[in-house]
C-alpha cells in the first residue's frame, strides 16, 4: 500500500511499471500547445517532492501523463492546469477531508476517464487526477 495526502492505494507496480514501458509518450509530449509545451518544460520541478516520490513507489512515468490541460492565467506568470495519470491500484482509504498537498495542488483518485491511454482501458486501472498553478517560464511564447 502507498500513502499521499490521506490516501491510500493498493498498487500494482510490476504492471504499472510494465504498461508505462509500451507506451511511447505522453499526451503532453504528443500536443504542440504552448500549454503541453510549458508543462514539458517545468514537468522535473513542477509538482510536489511527494508526488515525484508517489510515482517512482507506484511505478508511474511522469513524462507520460494520459492528459494535461491548461486552464488559464491566475495570476501574473501563474497558470492553472489539470491533468491524469494511470495507474493498477484500487484505493484503500480515502482522506476525511480533501486537502491540498502544497499550496494550488491538489488531488484525488477517480475512476478512470475517456482521456486514460489505450493501455489503460480495462478494469483495475486508477485514475491519479491533479489541479495545480504552475508557473509559466516560455518566455517567447504567450498563451494561446
Amino acid at each position: 500500500e502507498i500513502e499521499i495526502a490521506g490516501w491510500v492505494v493498493a498498487a500494482d507496480v510490476e504492471r504499472t511499471k510494465k504498461t508505462y514501458a509500451s507506451i511511447a509518450s505522453g499526451g503532453s509530449e504528443k500536443c504542440k500547445c504552448t500549454g503541453c509545451r510549458n508543462f514539458r518544460a517545468i514537468l522535473a520541478t513542477a509538482f510536489p517532492r511527494q508526488v515525484y516520490d508517489f510515482f517512482a513507489e507506484a511505478g508511474i512515468d511522469p513524462g507520460k501523463d494520459a492528459e494535461v490541460y491548461e486552464f488559464g492565467e491566475t495570476s501574473p506568470g501563474i497558470h492553472a492546469y489539470g491533468g491524469e495519470y494511470y495507474l493498477w491500484a484500487s484505493v484503500v482509504r480515502e482522506p476525511s477531508k480533501e486537502t491540498e498537498l502544497a499550496p494550488g495542488f491538489r488531488l484525488a483518485f477517480t475512476s478512470r476517464s475517456p482521456l486514460a491511454q489505450t493501455e489503460f482501458r480495462s478494469d483495475g486501472a486508477l485514475c491519479f487526477f491533479f489541479e495545480a498553478k504552475f508557473p509559466w517560464v516560455s518566455e517567447n511564447e504567450q498563451h494561446a
